[in-house]
């Protein structure tokens, strides 16, 4: 009934919501809450992207401002470049998150680089659709050893940056790829590989969840793209689709103001030891067959 895939939808919504912002793996939580409603497997792929775009609009609407001075900063960069004003070293601090913004990005691109038949873009979503628990319980303890590890060795550090580098940026790309795996955080990932690097917490809250908009946006266009052209694939009413982006987009704003405050109250490990037992949790499951 359409209520009640209403219902499934907004309580999807709202993990999304939460989770993609929080590091615990949006992805491997909708993944966990698809497989105890027993929803189809068709039709799953747009959803979770729908979902995605809602909490695309949760960052739009919360830093807008900055987004708006990184889009005139990347057209005045065009033109300095043209005009040969263009200076690396001379970046200020907005044009600079930019620059590295397009840098993290691009590494992406090493996702859908065919490696035989396939690119690693399809091979994890092949291991991200395999029925067993037990592959998605073991990325959402990496995750859990990832957060832990990051907090235990910048505690000791006195000083962070609060400008990337190349290098950096780079880095953190990197880890947006391993995060395309379910159960993998990709704030997760990238906020702890940017600490590591020396970054601030504050800087990296940031860069983070505006790196997010590139991947969700093409991700969102790609799924739109494949259902416009076989609308077989889409096995759910639109309807549901709708209420669950809502719920993505209102909880997405909670779940942004939420990791600011552990982030001033400095608390954010504390998801490090939740990944860690929602893993070992999800093995065990996988492995008794749940």
């Amino acid at each position: 009934m359409l209520w009640i895939e209403s219902i499934k939808l907004f309580v999807l919504g709202m993990v999304q919501g939460f989770s993609e912002f929080l590091p615990i793996s949006s992805s491997g939580h909708l993944k966990l809450f698809q497989h105890f409603f027993q929803m189809e497997s068709d039709g799953n792929s747009f959803v979770s992207i729908m979902l995605h775009v809602g909490t695309l609009g949760a960052v739009l609407i919360v830093y807008h401002r900055l987004i708006w001075d990184l889009i005139v900063e990347f057209f005045k960069t065009i033109g300095d470049v043209f005009t040969g004003k263009f200076r690396f070293k001379e970046m200020n601090s907005t044009r600079r998150m930019m620059v590295m913004l397009i840098c993290a990005t691009l590494v992406l691109g090493i996702m859908v680089i065919p490696f035989g038949e396939h690119s690693l873009k399809d091979y994890m979503e092949m291991l991200n659709e395999l029925p067993n628990l037990v592959p998605l319980g073991i990325a959402f303890m990496v995750t859990g050893v990832l957060l832990i590890t990051t907090f235990v060795i910048t505690a000791k550090r006195k000083k962070n940056r609060n400008d990337a580098t190349i290098r950096d940026a780079l880095i953190i790309g990197g880890s947006q790829c391993v995060a395309t795996m379910a159960g993998i955080s990709r704030s997760g990932a990238t906020m702890a590989t940017g600490l590591l690097c020396g970054l601030s917490r504050e800087y990296m809250i940031r860069f983070s969840f505006i790196l997010s908009i590139p991947a969700i946006a093409a991700a969102a266009l790609s799924e739109t793209k494949t259902v416009i052209e076989d609308p077989s694939t889409l096995s759910v009413d639109l309807l549901p689709v709708v209420v669950g982006m809502i719920s993505a987009l209102v909880f997405g704003i909670l779940s942004i103001k939420m990791i600011e405050w552990l982030l001033r109250k400095d608390r954010y490990q504390l998801f490090g030891y939740y990944c860690l037992t929602l893993g070992l949790i999800v093995v065990i499951l996988g492995l008794i067959g749940v």
